[in-house]
């Protein structure tokens, strides 16, 4: 049931007011919660005491707050701009001094950015060939020391690469200038979320958990491949914005070439889009080619094209099937999906209008790579959350709220019994059972519907 405000000039009436009160209460509840749940884990963090106990408790209390705020501001009173935009600075303030939660990424864009200011290029060379080098500087060292797979040469691509430098030049192996280009990027959808006229989104956006340890408290590079390709998605049909789209989702690709599943939305049918998007990507990969980035040496490829991390259909095809052959399967399987999903949501006709987030099957598109790929890390499922804020589902929330549990590792849980990065028997009928759950929830709802109607 909808509630209805009172006309213009006319006095609300006490349940009206007693409504308005309730949802306020719920809103701000929500927000504190999140609020206290990144204060803590900030804390934590800091002090270098963040255990998996603690960061499963901070996040859970932040899911819970996230989804009170933002179903009452879309369910029930809209709260004013101003509120959300006050809360959503506070609390990424919070997630901007945490530091990276159980991750350690960052620290190779660091190493990145440095290798390209004193070598004019990241490719080719391992971090741990500068091992005992006495040419290092001491801040990159402790940067150095923290480099995972420090025996693997970079994989980043160019567009990362020149952000990594930029934070180089900033303040060389700090890592707050690389969380303010992060921070930049994120309120850039923020924005184009709020201009978005789609209610909840902008506290969506605000709220969800997952980005805010993705983007500002960890500092993976995903959050800013996806501001370049929502404002792609944004740009109108006009000359100039054709080209700027193009040259948009060139950056994308430059960072995640996931991005390039979107090209048909975003460049349509014009063709200085396409030419612009060829263009600059090839201008960008070229350096990579010549760097060494490109090919890889074969021992690289081979293990990079072997690793495994929370698979789903992929775990249960390949402890049937050979794994090279559960990989074809599930990429030819993704293939198929893609054509089908370009079937049904073709790209519209040029005109002078962007197409606009709740247009793109952003979220059918990246939910069915993560399903069948071999690698889901948490952070990945940022490349749902713009889709998900505009045009919300209950498997696609649940997703990115169950992702979190694939921390609780052999690592993370000190059990001898378990690889590094192996989960307990248990934790992936939980997690990719809760959202099947909620996927079936949604058809139930779906079809209860249709038949109303």
């Amino acid at each position: 049931m909808t509630r209805e405000a009172p006309h213009q000039g006319e006095e609300a009436t006490p349940a009206e007011r007693r409504r308005r009160f309730q949802a306020s209460l719920v809103f701000h509840g929500g927000a504190v919660l999140v609020a206290c749940s990144f204060a803590l884990l900030a804390w934590h963090s800091r002090s270098e005491s963040l255990s998996l106990s603690i960061y499963l408790a901070g996040m859970a209390g932040a899911w819970m707050g996230a989804v009170a705020a933002w179903l009452s501001d879309r369910n029930g009173r809209a709260q004013p701009w101003w509120i959300l935009v006050v809360w959503a600075l506070f609390i990424r303030c919070l997630a901007f001094s945490c530091f990276p939660l159980l991750e350690d990424d960052p620290w190779r864009y660091l190493w990145d950015g440095y290798q390209t200011a004193t070598h004019g290029t990241p490719y080719g060379r391992a971090p741990a060939d500068s091992f005992g080098d006495p040419q290092v500087p001491l801040s990159l060292q402790r940067v150095l020391d923290r480099v995972n797979h420090p025996d693997l040469p970079t994989v980043y691509g160019p567009s990362a690469q020149l952000a990594f430098y930029l934070s180089y030049v900033v303040s060389p192996g700090s890592l707050w200038p690389w969380k303010m280009i992060l921070g930049a990027a994120d309120i850039v959808v923020l924005v184009i979320l709020a201009r978005s006229g789609v209610r909840g989104a902008f506290s969506f956006w605000t709220f969800c958990p997952l980005l805010l340890q993705s983007t500002w408290a960890s500092a993976h590079i995903d959050g800013l491949a996806v501001a370049f390709t929502v404002t792609a998605l944004t740009r109108n049909r006009s000359a100039r914005g054709t080209l700027c789209a193009g040259l948009l989702l060139a950056l994308a690709v430059g960072v995640r070439p996931i991005a390039l599943l979107l090209a048909p939305w975003i460049l349509g049918r014009d063709l200085r889009a396409w030419v612009s998007f060829l263009a600059l990507s090839v201008a960008l990969h070229v350096p990579v080619v010549l760097g060494g980035g490109w090919p890889l040496a074969p021992e690289v490829a081979e293990r990079l094209a072997g690793w495994e991390f929370n698979p789903s259909v992929y775990a249960l095809l390949a402890t049937a099937l050979d794994p090279t052959a559960a990989r074809w399967i599930v990429a030819v399987g993704f293939g198929v999906l893609w054509l089908l999903i370009f079937q049904r949501h073709p790209p519209g006709t040029a005109s002078s209008s962007p197409p606009g987030i709740a247009q793109i099957p952003g979220a059918s598109i990246y939910g069915f790579l993560w399903l069948l790929s071999p690698v889901v890390n948490p952070w990945y499922m940022v490349w749902l959350a713009p889709f998900i804020a505009v045009r919300p589902a209950g498997w696609s929330v649940t997703a990115l709220a169950a992702v979190g549990l694939s921390y609780v590792t052999g690592l993370r849980l000190g059990d001898a019994t378990l690889g590094t990065f192996e989960h307990p028997p248990w934790l992936r009928p939980v997690e990719y059972g809760a959202i099947a759950l909620a996927g079936i929830a949604d058809w139930v709802i779906t079809r209860s519907h249709s038949r109303a109607g």
